[in-house]
């Protein structure tokens, strides 16, 4: 039976009790835990049998020590002659496994058991914290570009990822802090009793974090429209992965040649230094010598020759980088003249149109135009600038909006259809027929 089977490895830490009710569960399907990776638990299928699985740490070991230690191989000998065979380790992680019907236990006493897992929480609290408190700010930096920016956030795929990913991994981070916190308290409660509490991670919640993040990345691979930004993410995904695995190899190739762990973690450190540096100019290198395709563009929705029937060949057509989300999309169209040309006597022509595909979110996309221009207040707090509502029947929306600046009314509208608003401004005041046509270009 030399069938195998990799799985990805997402227990917390501290949940032993779910660790070994998992390894005893596998092992009654026919599946024997083999080999402990950082990341994926390798097993190899076996005949299906009832075993005791004992998860436990051994703190003093190191990820960078020979393996077995003179420590480990002391207690692995301990635990050998209880009927306790080691199955897997890494690093401090030992798991063992036992046949008989009701073994001894290898910790008789909890509060050893306890300690040692407490040893542990020091290794990864700092991590655990540090992440946590990088989450919340980027989650703060999202909440504020939600209220402040929302049409730029919401049109974007990666801030939206962005914005998924933390939540989800901060929420994570969160759980896992307060429910250790919370049961190493109570463990120590119970251990002044003879007991040992049971552990509760949360394998679910990671796992329902890791398919958000890894759906969001896959969306954003897809969808997102900026040039070479595919090829940047994909490039540096792959480079990650590159230096992981050189990092890991180079340390696990050390161990098997029993270099002391010393030379082992300087060896390490310094492959890991050098790559990242190398990681780092390689994208600085593709970002400003590689020529990536030009941002999207469209055709105008409408132009000054349909409005005004004057053809103007001279005139730039200009199409901002299109964004777009499943929640919202947005594009900003330009009609100028030429550049270095004077403009006094040249129309031209500004507006962005804001599809709206997720309907409750039309609201606060509306709302935000409106806003622009709060910060624009008299002394008395009053606005100076603001948008009115006028007669939406020119243009055959269903509302329209028009700027008011000091009391006097513009050329800039907002306009609004079902599903869809436009900014809209122009050099010159429109007459009915110009708002018409205008208006039934954008409603198409």
């Amino acid at each position: 039976m030399n069938e195998k089977k990799w799985q990805l490895q997402t227990f917390s830490f501290y949940d032993i009790t779910g660790m070994e009710a998992y390894l005893a569960a596998m092992a009654q399907k026919g599946w024997l835990l083999e080999k402990l990776g950082n990341f994926f638990w390798v097993y190899r299928r076996c005949t299906p049998q009832t075993l005791h699985f004992a998860v436990t740490y051994y703190p003093p070991a190191s990820a960078f020590e020979p393996e077995p230690s003179e420590g480990q191989q002391t207690f692995t000998d301990f635990c050998d002659h209880a009927g306790w065979r080691l199955v897997g380790s890494n690093a401090q992680m030992m798991i063992f496994a036992n046949e008989r019907e009701d073994p001894v236990p290898i910790h008789t006493d909890p509060l050893p058991e306890i300690e040692s897992l407490e040893r542990m929480s020091k290794r990864v609290m700092w991590a655990w914290v540090m992440l946590l408190v990088i989450m919340l700010f980027n989650l703060w930096m999202f909440v504020g570009r939600l209220l402040h920016e929302p049409i730029d956030l919401l049109s974007s795929p990666v801030q939206l990822f962005n914005g998924i990913t933390m939540s989800g991994m901060g929420l994570y981070f969160a759980a896992e802090l307060w429910t250790w916190l919370r049961w190493r308290k109570r463990a120590r409660a119970a251990a002044a009793q003879g007991a040992f509490l049971p552990t509760r991670g949360h394998r679910k919640l990671f796992r329902v974090v890791l398919c958000i993040v890894l759906g969001n990345l896959l969306y954003v691979l897809l969808a997102d429209r900026q040039p070479g930004y595919r090829t940047l993410l994909l490039v540096l995904l792959a480079g990650y992965f590159a230096l992981f695995a050189a990092v890991n190899g180079v340390r696990a190739a050390l161990k098997k040649k029993k270099v002391s762990t010393g030379k082992n973690r300087a060896i390490t450190l310094i492959v890991d230094v050098v790559l990242a540096i190398a990681l780092s100019c390689s994208m600085l290198w593709i970002i400003f010598r590689i020529d990536f395709p030009s941002a999207e563009t469209k055709e105008m929705v409408v132009t000054i020759q349909d409005l005004t029937g004057e053809p103007d060949t001279e005139l730039i057509q200009e199409s901002n980088f299109h964004s777009a989300s499943f929640l919202l999309s947005k594009q900003e169209y330009f009609q100028h003249a030429p550049y270095g040309q004077p403009k006094t006597d040249t129309k031209s022509l500004h507006y962005t149109q804001l599809d709206v595909y997720f309907s409750p979110l039309y609201d606060t996309v509306l709302r935000s135009l409106f806003h622009k221009y709060d910060r624009f207040r008299s002394e008395d707090e009053q606005l100076l600038d603001a948008y009115q509502e006028v007669d939406p029947t020119p243009w055959g929306a269903e509302a329209a909006y028009r700027y008011v600046s000091n009391d006097k009314a513009t050329r800039a509208y907002i306009l609004c259809w079902p599903g869809r608003i436009v900014e809209f401004a122009s050099s010159w005041f429109l007459t009915e027929e110009q708002m018409s046509i205008a208006g039934s270009a954008f409603a198409q």
